[in-house]
């Protein structure tokens, strides 16, 4: 099979969030079974020589950058959606798998071209206008989370199969505990003025801030002021070897969706793959339990309502911090959570893959399928046959 992931969000290595590492997990696990797997993204502005290697080479190939550093190839354009026609041609893709961004207008430049499509529901950015039923129509839908499919339903009447985030524990389990209190993302979605406050109150605990999505401008200067008043706050920039950054945490912050500086903020976790991350070390989470972090946390961590006072997360913290057997109670909580059959990797995928079969055969033609497009089909498809019954190589 030949599966062609489709974002509009910037991809590995140029940005690194939970919604493109469990597309790298699932590209990784086609691979490794034999299919053909690509990626189209976006050559959304990051500031880094990478990002500007690639935004000249998309100049010199018609708007398309293309690399192999994932060890599939990766494409990146400036609206990937304007260019989905051009890579399912070039691919001869089987399936699309669309996730996170601008779905509906991927999903209509897909249906263009007659390829079925599974749409990937990884938060709740969806709607869907009367200019939008076709895509009700034609697609499969996948959510990350229980929260998430019944979200989706209740808006919508139709139902999704629920496929949590593939998290490969080995690429972050650690052997023991660290000495610092993680919060990732800084961000005013995040709840990082909750993190914030902790710190400022707790100035004997070590905590440590590692970037993500970055903060509007407008907060910038505020928040890392407050960072930088604080000796026992390190900040880092995002990372790609987050093994490393668990191997330093005791526990994990993910106070999301709380109020920043006193005003509400309308966001929602629909699962948290930084909580199933940590919990592979045995690291406990306190969390929000909103949306679909109940279902990350589980009972691996500490659950508070998103309206709390900062003293019920205070509490919650020094208890955790301090109390030695209530700590390894959690810490035994957290890795038998993580290690629960309902999200190995194996059945995540296993499931996926044949939501791709069942969409593929069954789905009608939505459009004739080019020329060019049935000639590189049957070009490849001995080379696929092959490719499915060689030996599977070691997952990454």
């Amino acid at each position: 099979m030949r599966v062609l992931f489709v974002t509009t969000h910037p991809y590995l290595p140029l940005f690194y969030g939970g919604s493109e590492m469990s597309a790298h997990h699932l590209a990784n696990h086609f691979a490794a079974d034999g299919h053909h797997v690509a990626v189209l993204s976006s050559l959304r502005n990051r500031r880094n020589m990478r990002a500007l290697r690639y935004r000249l080479a998309a100049r010199l190939a018609s708007g398309i950058a293309h690399d192999r550093m994932m060890g599939y190839s990766v494409y990146r354009a400036w609206r990937p959606e304007n260019h989905i026609a051009t890579i399912v041609r070039r691919e001869a893709s089987d399936i699309a798998i669309l996730q996170a961004g601008r779905q509906n207008d991927m999903a209509k430049a897909v249906i263009a071209t007659g390829t079925p499509f599974i749409y990937y529901l990884r938060d709740l950015g969806f709607s869907f206008t009367d200019a939008d039923r076709s895509i009700l129509q034609h697609a499969a839908f996948v959510a990350n989370s229980r929260y998430t499919a019944r979200v989706f339903h209740e808006r919508t009447g139709r139902t999704a199969a629920v496929i949590p985030p593939l998290v490969i524990g080995e690429n972050y389990r650690n052997p023991g505990p660290g000495d610092k209190v993680l919060f990732v993302n800084p961000n005013h979605q995040k709840g990082v003025d909750i993190a914030l406050q902790l710190a400022e109150r707790n100035p004997d605990i070590p905590f440590l801030f590692i970037e993500g999505w970055g903060l509007p401008k407008d907060l910038q200067s505020v928040v890392r002021a407050r960072a930088r008043a604080l000796a026992n706050l390190i900040w880092k920039p995002s990372t790609a070897n987050m093994k490393a950054v668990y191997a330093q945490a005791r526990i994990v912050l993910m106070p999301t969706g709380t109020p920043f500086q006193g005003q509400p903020v309308d966001f929602v976790e629909t699962w948290g793959r930084v909580a199933t991350e940590a919990q592979f070390s045995g690291i406990p989470v306190i969390a929000t339990n909103r949306g679909g972090l109940p279902e990350s946390v589980g009972d691996g961590g500490i659950l508070i309502d998103a309206g709390a006072s900062i003293e019920t997360w205070h509490d919650a913290l020094r208890r955790l911090w301090a109390d030695r057997d209530f700590y390894a109670a959690c810490s035994a909580r957290a890795r038998r959570h993580a290690d629960r059959e309902e999200i190995k990797p194996e059945r995540l995928f296993a499931r996926l893959f044949r939501i791709c079969l069942e969409t593929a055969s069954a789905m009608p033609a939505l459009a004739p399928p080019s020329p060019a497009h049935r000639q590189a089909a049957e070009a490849r498809q001995a080379t696929d046959i092959l490719a499915a019954s060689a030996p599977s190589a070691a997952r990454k």
